[in-house]
């Protein structure tokens, strides 16, 4: 019979031979689990799911051109402007067609409000595309939550 000592010197070494066997196992298990969840979860079947691309927007024309006098107490100025709006749900544009001479009669309201001075630089322009975007959301009046106007776009802008 071998000695105690030889003893305790073997089951040591055969339990670091069995430590990257059982590193091996966990490593594969840990692998094998997080494939499944990828594989059922439907994480890896990219040509069936493919990337979702937004619908292109759409764009409506608010019909002619707007055409409003500015207060200016020493000459006659007036400004003639063009609008379209985009939106990428048909359903919106749909119903900016239902409700166009409220939706003018709006911006006709504000645009005579506008000033010369501020409408002659660009900032003052910016400002008054994100204005009309904000009357034309309103007069839409529509849910929390539903899609509205994207964009407002001038398609014809001369100041007098």
């Amino acid at each position: 019979m071998p000695p105690a000592d030889d003893l305790e010197l073997d089951s040591g070494a055969n339990k670091k031979a069995k430590l990257p066997l059982l590193i091996g196992i966990i490593v594969l298990l840990m692998g094998a689990s997080i494939g499944g969840t990828l594989y059922f979860s439907g994480a890896l079947n990219k040509k069936a799911a493919g990337p979702q691309l937004p619908p292109e927007p759409q764009y409506l024309s608010l019909g002619q051109e707007f055409i409003v006098n500015f207060q200016d107490s020493r000459v006659a100025r007036y400004l003639q402007l063009g609008l379209d709006v985009s939106a990428h749900n048909e359903h919106v544009l749909g119903k900016i067609t239902e409700n166009l001479p409220a939706i003018r009669n709006d911006i006709l309201l504000l645009l005579s409000g506008q000033k010369y001075d501020e409408l002659r630089v660009k900032a003052g322009k910016d400002k008054l595309r994100t204005e009309l975007l904000d009357v034309v959301q309103k007069s839409l009046e529509l849910k929390k939550g539903e899609d509205g106007v994207d964009a407002i776009y001038f398609t014809q802008f001369m100041m007098q």
